[in-house]
């Protein structure tokens, strides 16, 4: 599990990259924060589920790979070669919207680019075309991979599920990102600066009753059906 000083560590560098978090107004726009800031784009599906997804990546020139029996979705992220796209479910309200998109938005920088960034600065440019699928990775990489414990293996997906709920990497995975959404969102030392007030705290930040909850007692972590698609892996 990432430590929470590097999720609120993630939070700043995010919010720098864009700007400052004080330009995109109250509740905050991360939407367009990450527009700005990340290769990312946003698209939304009405009653969003897994054969949706399946359909609208394929519009997309996207292969269709496994995500288990079919089930609804707040979201998900694809990510491949530097570039994301997330689905958000647009029938959901607003205010998941927003806890959707930071969820996904937290997804792309703590699994996908951070990963991404660690093996680039041990191998240089040359793993670019392994972690694109271009090449197949060497021997020494491999190797070398291992006694660094920096991951350079293209990542599979983690959107299949146990009963409907994450297990394993993916459980933490999830929880990481959730953690990272709420400190996008409403960050911990602002937080801790206003009253306890769920209600509050629900319409200041524009996010769901459920999360502003969670923030008042100091549960980061919000229980969700997101999941993360990585469509990686040597060919």
């Amino acid at each position: 599990m990432i430590p929470r000083s590097a999720i609120r560590t993630a939070a700043t560098a995010f919010w720098t990259a864009a700007g400052g978090r004080h330009a995109f107004g109250t509740p905050v726009d991360l939407e367009g924060a990450a527009v700005r800031s990340l290769p990312v784009a946003f698209h939304r599906v009405p009653n969003l589920n897994t054969t949706a997804v399946t359909e609208v990546l394929a519009r997309f020139g996207i292969d269709a790979f496994g995500t288990g029996p079919s089930r609804f979705l707040r979201g998900c992220l694809v990510a491949d070669v530097g570039v994301g796209i997330v689905l958000i479910d647009s029938s959901d309200p607003v205010e998941e919207q927003r806890l959707t998109v930071a969820h996904e938005v937290a997804h792309f920088l703590l699994h996908y680019m951070a990963p991404r960034q660690r093996a680039i600065s041990l191998f240089g440019p040359n793993v670019i075309p392994v972690l694109g699928r271009i090449r197949r990775v060497s021997r020494s990489e491999l190797f070398a991979s291992a006694l660094r414990g920096v991951p350079i293996m293209p990542y599979r997906h983690a959107m299949v599920r146990d009963a409907e709920r994450p297990t394993g990497v993916a459980a933490v995975m999830e929880a990481e990102a959730d953690e990272l959404a709420l400190e996008l969102l409403a960050p911990h030392d602002l937080v801790r600066s206003l009253p306890a007030d769920p209600d509050a705290l629900a319409f200041r930040f524009g996010i769901p009753r459920h999360a502003a909850s969670r923030l008042v007692e100091g549960q980061v972590g919000v229980v969700t059906t997101i999941g993360v698609e990585g469509l990686f892996g040597i060919r």
